[in-house]
């Protein structure tokens, strides 16, 4: 499975094609990630990144050195929460964010007593009212 895979590599690139030896190496490195559980995908995807300009290597080391290093990696698994509290899958489509419309508040209003002329600044629920401190103050004296 892993010489096939890296043969449908080099057939769809082929600057990444490799034969012989290295072919079977790097071959048992590929079902070796795909047992541990990478995703086709992925493994594609890395190794048909772009090759280094200027070229100094053989293109069978490149592709060695980006397999030993997803070997190294932990395996990628997509495991975001949606806003219902379940697990995100792949095949999900991406969760919309919520909307606001204009002159919403995000945070929420936040008001200050206004006491001590205005300096208390201890947080009220209501524009306007006393905090727990200033609002004796503000009793009448019956």
């Amino acid at each position: 499975m892993g010489v096939t895979f890296l043969q449908q590599l080099g057939t769809a690139d082929p600057r990444l094609m490799i034969t012989g030896k290295p072919l079977r190496d790097q071959g048992s490195v590929v079902e070796a990630l795909f047992a541990l559980g990478w995703p086709e995908r992925i493994v594609w995807e890395v190794l048909q990144r772009p090759l280094p300009q200027p070229l100094r290597k053989d293109p069978s080391a490149i592709i060695a050195k980006r397999l030993r290093d997803m070997l190294e990696a932990p395996v990628p698994v997509p495991r975001q929460m949606t806003q219902d509290g379940e697990m995100w899958e792949e095949d999900r489509p991406t969760p919309t964010p919520r909307q606001y419309r204009s002159g919403d508040s995000v945070l929420g209003a936040r008001y200050e007593c206004d006491g001590d002329e205005g300096l208390c600044g201890r947080p009220v629920a209501v524009q306007g009212e006393w905090c727990v401190v200033h609002a004796h103050e503000h009793e009448p004296a019956w």
